[in-house]
């Protein structure tokens, strides 16, 4: 009885540690000519620690990358068939 306390109080530690945790998300919508682009990569580079997150557009031009670090700058680089790459810094 008692290891198996001991056990519940380390996993009680481990989910209070990942908590704290803040993330944020950077999610828009890809329109050319008015019309909404599916299958672009949009991909943002965290610049103060290089890391790199990647989404595809949904068919309705949506996209989504959750759990990216908070603050920045990014960079942010849109590119897909038929399309002229996008490069947004900061």
């Amino acid at each position: 009885m008692k290891k198996l306390l001991y056990l519940v109080l380390a996993m009680l530690s481990v989910f209070t540690a990942e908590a704290q945790i803040t993330t944020g998300s950077i999610a828009g919508v890809l329109l050319q000519d008015g019309k909404a682009y599916e299958n672009a990569r949009v991909t943002a580079t965290h610049l103060p620690s290089g890391t790199v997150y990647q989404a595809k557009s949904a068919k309705n031009g949506t996209f989504q990358m959750g759990e990216v670090r908070v603050g920045g700058p990014y960079n942010v680089t849109i590119s897909g068939v038929g399309l002229k790459e996008m490069v947004y810094n900061n």
